[in-house]
C-alpha cells in the first residue's frame, strides 16, 4: 500500500484516525452552517454553528498536513501503478462529489432567492459557507484516498 509516513511528512497518521477525523470534518461543516441559519448573529445556535464550522476547519487543517493527504496531492514519490491508480480514482471521486456539492448549493441558493432568502457576502453565514467550500475542496481527495487504503488496526484504540 501507499507509504504515508515517509520522511518529510509533517504529521504521520493512521488511516482509521484520518477517516474518523475526516468524517467529523465532513459532517461538522453542514451541521454548523445549518445551525448558523437558525438564529440571528450572536444568538446561541449561531455561535454553536460557527464553533462547529471552525472545529471542522481546524480538523481539515490537521488532515492537510498528513501523509495521506500529501500522497493524494501528488507529493508521494515511488508509487507503483496500482497506488497511482488509487490516487487518480480518489481524485476523480473527489472532483465528482465536489462538483455535485457546488452545483447543489448554487441551485439551492437560486431557489432560496426566489423566496426572498439571500446570503449576503459580507455576513458571517457566508463566511461559514466559504469555510465549508474551502474545507471540502481540501479534504475530499485525501478522504477518498483514505477510503481506498487498507486500514490497519490502530494500537491506540
Amino acid at each position: 500500500m501507499i507509504s504515508y509516513d515517509t520522511t518529510g511528512v509533517r504529521l504521520p497518521m493512521r488511516v482509521l484516525r484520518f477517516r474518523r477525523l475526516g468524517q467529523f470534518a465532513l459532517l461538522a461543516y453542514p451541521a454548523g452552517f445549518a445551525l448558523t441559519c437558525l438564529g440571528p448573529s450572536g444568538s446561541g445556535p449561531f455561535i454553536a454553528g460557527m464553533a462547529l464550522v471552525l472545529a471542522g476547519f481546524a480538523a481539515t487543517i490537521v488532515l492537510i498536513g498528513t501523509g495521506i493527504n500529501q500522497v493524494a496531492s501528488g507529493t508521494g514519490a515511488g508509487l507503483d501503478e496500482f497506488e497511482l491508480a488509487a490516487r487518480l480514482q480518489a481524485h476523480s471521486d473527489a472532483y465528482r462529489w465536489f462538483g455535485a456539492f457546488v452545483s447543489a448549493s448554487l441551485s439551492a441558493a437560486m431557489i432560496a432567492q426566489l423566496f426572498g432568502v439571500t446570503l449576503d457576502t459580507g455576513s458571517d453565514r457566508f463566511f461559514a459557507y466559504f469555510l465549508w467550500v474551502i474545507g471540502y475542496g481540501a479534504l475530499l481527495p485525501g478522504w477518498f484516498l483514505a477510503q481506498r487504503l487498507r486500514a490497519d488496526p490502530d494500537p491506540a484504540d
